[in-house]
């Protein structure tokens, strides 16, 4: 049986070498275009470079010129990152959807359960028209609530150049701080944290609920010491000053402070001085 195979192994490598006639002829006047001698093995030989070749050449059009965009199923190394970076964004719009809805269902409930039966606290608008000093506001407030926010001990959330005051008009509705590196920041009042989270623009936001509707929020921060439920007492370090989300030019803290759902001037109740 080893024999009859080594004898086919060898027919056939020897009918390699058998040479052939390749004749080209005109059809009509039979004289003769292109004669040449050949073997199989060299026909065998130059098929497959042939092939090769062509399948080299298709390879490098289709990975290196545009056509191949209308190849069904490449995807280009272009395609590929834009697809990474449109994921990357849909995951940080998601979570930012959430925790925006997050942050209204608890404001929604808080003044539910502290402006029971008062319409006004329940009315969460933003009034633009607020220009007038914070003493009318307070006034206004003890008449409601028999008490002022002066009775309060309003404690420095962090220590600091204050870059850019509270302007109603241009809807920025605290102050920023400046501070060094690393600076920690510290609950205004005495409280329970209501919103512990992070957004796109305004980085990692922590909120305190205080008493009389009061509610602080510290924004930008780098790292936040607190969750969501915790209760904290004034002056307790609650943060870690930062440069987080996209509308954060700078390390700094942004505070705010709103009563009822009017936004206060934080600098007319703590000294930033």
């Amino acid at each position: 049986m080893q024999n009859k195979l080594n004898a086919a192994v060898k027919h056939w490598f020897k009918s390699l070498k058998e040479k052939y006639h390749l004749n080209l002829t005109n059809k009509d006047s039979f004289a003769e275009i292109y004669s040449t001698q050949v073997t199989k093995g060299k026909f065998l030989l130059s098929l497959m470079g042939a092939i090769l070749f062509v399948f080299i050449l298709a390879f490098c059009i289709i990975s290196f010129t545009p056509i191949k965009r209308i190849v069904p199923g490449f995807e280009s190394d272009e395609m590929h990152q834009e697809l990474l970076t449109m994921k990357k964004k849909l995951m940080v719009m998601e979570y930012e959807i959430a925790g925006k809805l997050d942050y209204a269902n608890h404001l929604d409930s808080i003044f539910d359960v502290l402006g029971e039966g008062n319409e006004s606290t329940l009315d969460f608008r933003l009034d633009t028209t607020v220009t007038q000093p914070i003493a009318q506001k307070l006034n206004a407030s003890a008449e409601n609530q028999g008490l002022s926010l002066y009775n309060y001990h309003f404690y420095k959330p962090i220590t600091g150049i204050v870059s850019q005051k509270f302007n109603v008009k241009e809807k920025h509705y605290g102050i920023d701080v400046v501070s060094k590196k690393n600076e920690t920041i510290k609950a205004a009042l005495s409280g329970k944290i209501i919103v512990a989270n992070w957004t796109l623009d305004e980085g990692n936001v922590i909120g305190v609920q205080h008493q009389d509707n009061l509610i602080s929020f510290y924004k930008h921060n780098s790292v936040l010491l607190k969750r969501k439920g915790d209760l904290v007492k004034s002056g307790e370090v609650i943060a870690i000053v930062g440069n987080s989300g996209e509308l954060s030019s700078g390390p700094h803290l942004h505070f705010e402070i709103w009563q009822n759902g009017t936004p206060l001037n934080p600098l007319d109740v703590i000294s930033f001085d």
